[in-house]
């Protein structure tokens, strides 16, 4: 039984579950229009983006104006600051024609070879600016032992911004940095050196067998706390045996 068609005098708050689900009963209608009768595939959604696809030009203009047409009778409309349309020519792999799909009383905007930038959208705002980046990214070279926590700290009292800890590393891991344990090493003396040379003059001439009755052990380090104790430095990929970031460790 089909009942019939009513006016809509209210809508459903934002964030309403209700809402995802009406919008894709909504535009459902609109893929099964432009899909009915049609071989290939003209049509791909995801949420409320919408592909077209056609073999020729004439095609595509086609599906969009249907589109068009569809999407008026539910009160929606396309948005053509964020729609473009890429003709491939077919000459080249990756060829592209600057054919011009109207819209309304607008043009699509065409898309070229190497014409690729991010579309306006409704995403999170960035938190902290290209200075702040920059900032965050030079107290974190210049003071290479100091924790997120801190550098949040002084870019709150340099600029007055706060972000969170994570923020502050996500903009370092942008930059290259990264925390990692300093590479530790044993300062070496003359008493020392001698020793080790005098060691391995002695076991020079050691046979396998020998060497199966000595146990090699290495000191693995636990903590049961969330707070290691570790003090971890910012260095760029591959600078794990700078000299600046070897820590010797203490007889």
């Amino acid at each position: 039984m089909k009942d019939p068609p009513f006016q809509l005098q209210n809508g459903v708050k934002q964030g309403c579950p209700l809402s995802g689900i009406l919008f894709y009963l909504s535009i459902d209608r609109i893929l099964q229009s432009i899909q009915k009768n049609r071989g290939a595939k003209a049509i791909v959604a995801f949420a409320d983006d919408l592909v077209l696809m056609a073999d020729i030009a004439q095609d595509l203009q086609e599906l969009i104006s249907t589109t068009v047409d569809e999407l008026r009778t539910l009160c929606l409309h396309m948005n053509t600051s964020k729609c473009s349309t890429l003709h491939l020519s077919g000459r080249g792999p990756t060829d592209a024609a600057p054919t011009k799909f109207p819209l309304w009383d607008t043009e699509i905007q065409a898309l070229g070879d190497g014409n690729v930038r991010r579309r306006p959208g409704a995403g999170r705002p960035r938190t902290t600016t290209s200075t702040d980046d920059r900032y965050i990214q030079l107290t974190a070279r210049r003071n290479r032992t100091e924790n997120a926590t801190q550098l949040q700290r002084q870019l709150l009292l340099a600029t007055g911004r706060r972000v969170a800890s994570q923020t502050v590393r996500n903009r370092l891991h942008k930059g290259g940095l990264y925390a990692r344990r300093s590479m530790v090493c044993i300062p070496l003396t003359p008493r020392h050196r001698a020793a080790r040379r005098r060691w391995a003059a002695e076991h020079r001439d050691w046979e396998q067998h020998d060497w199966s009755q000595v146990l090699f052990t290495d000191e693995s380090r636990f903590s049961l706390e969330c707070d290691t104790r570790r003090v971890l430095v910012w260095r760029d990929r591959g600078t794990r045996n700078n000299p600046t970031f070897v820590r010797e460790r203490s007889q």
